[in-house]
This record gives C-alpha cells, sequence and structure tokens, in this order.
C-alpha cells in the first residue's frame, strides 16, 4: 500500500503522458512540419509549462513562475541532447519524487 501511495503522489502516470505527449509527439509532430529543434524545445517547453497552470491558480506563484519554467528547460534540454524521452521521463520522476520529500 506505502508503494502505491508514492507512485500516486509522484504521478507516475502523469509522467509519462506529459512526456509522451509534449517530448514525444508533440516534438516530433513539429520536427515533422519542419520547425527547427531549437523552436522544437522552445515551444514544447512553454506548452509544458502552460499546461501546469494549476499552480498559479492554487496560489504557488514561485512554483508557476520559477520552478516550472526551470524544470520544463531542463527536461527539453535532457531530450535536444539525447533524442530520448527515457532520460527525460526519469529525470521528471526522480523530480516530482524530490518535491514530494
Amino acid at each position: 500500500m506505502t508503494y502505491f501511495i508514492f507512485f500516486y503522489e509522484t504521478n507516475l502516470t502523469g509522467v509519462v503522458f506529459e512526456e509522451f505527449l509534449f517530448r514525444g509527439l508533440l516534438w516530433k509532430h513539429l520536427r515533422k512540419f519542419g520547425q527547427s529543434e531549437i523552436k522544437v524545445f522552445i515551444v514544447t517547453s512553454i506548452l509544458f509549462w502552460l499546461a501546469h497552470y494549476e499552480y498559479l491558480l492554487n496560489g504557488q506563484l514561485f512554483v508557476f513562475w520559477v520552478y516550472v519554467p526551470i524544470i520544463s528547460l531542463l527536461l527539453g534540454l535532457i531530450v535536444y541532447r539525447t533524442k530520448s524521452i527515457g532520460f527525460s521521463s526519469i529525470s521528471h520522476f526522480l523530480t516530482n519524487v524530490i518535491v514530494k520529500i
């Protein structure tokens, strides 16, 4: 039961979905339509950041304006450098774990 709560709180399913959506599908399709890697990196990072608007609505201003944009850029940089969402997914999950501790 403890492991279930841990994985629920760190949102493992959300991590997999977000990385697949933003840095998998969206990244691939933007590249397919001729966008440069840098532009794709910036667009997916911004969209990922804006998808976390619930922090803004909950009054967590630092998280929304500082923490999430930095993490978004770092996860995008990982994909940009490694050409894989595997490493960004692991990093995203570990970031969530650290935040929950």
